[in-house]
């Protein structure tokens, strides 16, 4: 498991690189899951709607020592590319 300290910069990058987009958070809770990604459920800022964000590592979310390409997280799901559409809308 990724240490509480990791979990908290995890959190707080991923909060900066959201702030200047339409997905700024005023909150982020990790959610429980997630064995190679981390995944959060995020309040927006500007309406409140929920939204759940998922982040990859070169490692895994629940062992640090178990390396993994990011590369794969991003083709292992081909509806990513259609879900901010999706959440934009919604």
């Amino acid at each position: 498991m990724a240490s509480t300290i990791e979990q908290d910069e995890t959190r707080d990058g991923i909060a900066q690189q959201l702030s200047p987009t339409p997905f700024a958070c005023s909150s982020l809770t990790r959610l429980s899951g997630g064995t190679a990604n981390f995944v959060y459920r995020g309040e927006l800022a500007s309406t409140g709607q929920s939204i759940i964000i998922k982040h990859t590592k070169d490692h895994s979310a629940s062992n640090p020592d178990f390396k993994i390409d990011v590369t794969r997280c991003v083709s292992c799901n081909p509806l990513n590319d259609l879900l901010p559409i999706i959440l934009i809308s919604s």
